[in-house]
């Protein structure tokens, strides 16, 4: 019977038309429960926000949306996953014989802390709910350092829940090597009251120059405030990691602009000018970690935790916000 069907042209030309109109209607259901939305609401709690050269907000591009099938949580869960689980010369050798690439420090710290209960219930903790269909924005950033879309910008932004937005603080948060990632607005959001605007660098390397940081203050600050709907107020400024380039630029080229300056898990090595005093925050282990001798004890607040290396802020946030909040009551 079968066999005869087979040799039934109509039978198997129907037969195809109707698997394909299948794997259609399949492919759609699928693309729309797995793939996330290209554009969110300005009251949203997390959003990741494009806008181009005049201003105007615009949906995520075509190329990294498609790429957001994986999720950011996705691979932040396989790779502490794997660092938990597999030996740390396993890690070694994949990383530095199989992908061979450039993580440095940070990735070695990484595996150093691969059975870190703290990191791993951080990792896991921040995981998911509130940003699960919060697209990955790191294939834009590798798009554009290849020289792609360099008329649009990108920053996630962080909403307090329940507060008056206008009486809240704003931190604008800078992201180190690897891109800006939307761990860092969970965490904070776990520890402040703040409105926190992560911002970031065409490219992964998470080195802030002083074009992008006028960039930031005269066109991305602005765009935030109006989204959000809040008028316009000096913001704090956080670098993490080679996110801390961020301050070293800052304190010269923009010194009044922002309301403190925080270097975490980073070195001080520009001199700030007037009166401002930078807090720097690593760990003990850290070699990112450092202040240059040739700049003043007075200008600096310096805090090396005992014990902790690159990944302060993801492995112990307890003790990074006990320290902010010494300086800024109104985390």
């Amino acid at each position: 019977m079968i066999v005869l069907l087979l040799q039934n042209e109509d039978f198997v030309s129907n037969y195809l038309k109707i698997k394909k109109r299948w794997v259609l209607l399949s492919t759609l259901v699928l693309y729309i429960l797995i793939f996330p939305k290209r554009s969110f609401d300005k009251e949203a709690e997390y959003q990741s926000v494009y806008f181009n050269s005049t201003g105007n907000t615009v949906s995520m591009p075509w190329l990294p949306y498609l790429s957001s099938i994986i999720s950011e949580e996705d691979g932040q869960s396989v790779a502490v996953f794997m660092m938990h689980v597999l030996p740390e010369d396993i890690i070694r050798i994949l990383v530095q014989k199989g992908l061979g690439l450039p993580f440095g420090s940070a990735l070695r710290d990484m595996v150093t802390y691969s059975n870190h209960e703290s990191l791993w219930n951080n990792y896991l903790f921040h995981n998911g709910a509130p940003t699960s269909m919060l697209p990955s924005n790191l294939y834009f950033q590798m798009m554009q350092d290849k020289g792609q879309y360099k008329d649009l910008s990108h920053y996630f932004v962080h909403l307090p829940k329940n507060k008056n937005l206008e009486d809240c603080e704003v931190t604008v948060f800078c992201h180190g090597f690897l891109g800006n990632w939307l761990l860092y607005p969970k965490i904070y959001d776990e520890y402040s009251n703040h409105i926190v605007i992560c911002v970031e660098t065409k490219g992964m390397s998470g080195i802030f120059t002083s074009s992008d940081m006028k960039h930031i203050y005269s066109k991305v600050l602005p765009h935030a405030y109006k989204r959000i709907g809040i008028s316009p107020k000096k913001p704090h400024l956080v670098g993490l990691s080679n996110g801390c380039s961020a301050i070293n630029t800052a304190i010269t080229t923009l010194p009044t602009q922002f309301k403190s300056y925080t270097a975490l898990s980073g070195g001080l090595f520009s001199k700030p000018r007037y009166g401002q005093k930078v807090k720097v925050i690593y760990g003990a282990t850290d070699q990112s970690g450092g202040v240059s001798k040739y700049i003043p004890q007075n200008k600096y607040k310096l805090h090396v935790i005992k014990g902790d290396n690159h990944v302060l802020y993801i492995s112990n946030p307890d003790t990074v916000f006990s320290i902010l909040k010494q300086f800024d009551t109104s985390l």
